[in-house]
């Protein structure tokens, strides 16, 4: 990921429960309470084309294949796991059209990237595996905390757990 968002001349960073579980328990020592089975990424795109251009690059991979039903979602198989890891790709910016935006080839899918570009300021360089990649830290983590338990606070209880987590 970090390779095919350098060839577009983007930035990329790990957010949501996967920079959660880097930071807390990676970098912090602090035990887990609930493990992700996916991983998220946020790149900071320019247009739709660089999101596009990502994608592509990543599919050039056999071990990355993209379903039809979701426009953010690629799926990983690594050469020695039997299972497929979901990885989310979250673009921000001025390229996607605002704080909320609708997909260009799913406009039934409203995403709300309010926070991100200011949570991108507090993301750390963290060494995950010999590869250096920005990771989202606690204060940029709270940030967008807030704004999704703002969205779906009816929905879930998930985003309050993981805020009381960073107390």
């Amino acid at each position: 990921m970090t390779q095919a968002a350098a060839d577009v001349g983007v930035r990329v960073m790990v957010v949501g429960a996967s920079a959660r579980d880097i930071v807390l328990g990676h970098v912090y020592d602090i035990p887990l309470r609930r493990a992700t089975a996916d991983v998220d990424f946020a790149v900071a795109i320019h247009g739709w084309n660089a999101f596009d251009s990502i994608v592509q690059r990543l599919l050039e991979d056999p071990r990355f294949i993209m379903p039809r039903d979701v426009a953010h979602r690629l799926y990983y198989k690594a050469d020695t796991t039997t299972h497929s890891i979901p990885v989310d790709i979250v673009p921000f910016g001025p390229g996607v059209g605002g704080p909320k935006f609708r997909w260009p080839n799913d406009p039934e899918v409203e995403m709300n990237v309010e926070g991100y570009p200011d949570a991108a300021r507090a993301a750390s360089q963290v060494d995950v595996g010999g590869t250096v990649i920005d990771v989202l830290d606690t204060p940029g983590l709270a940030l967008l905390k807030l704004f999704a338990w703002n969205d779906r606070h009816a929905a879930t209880r998930k985003d309050a757990s993981d805020l009381y987590t960073f107390t």
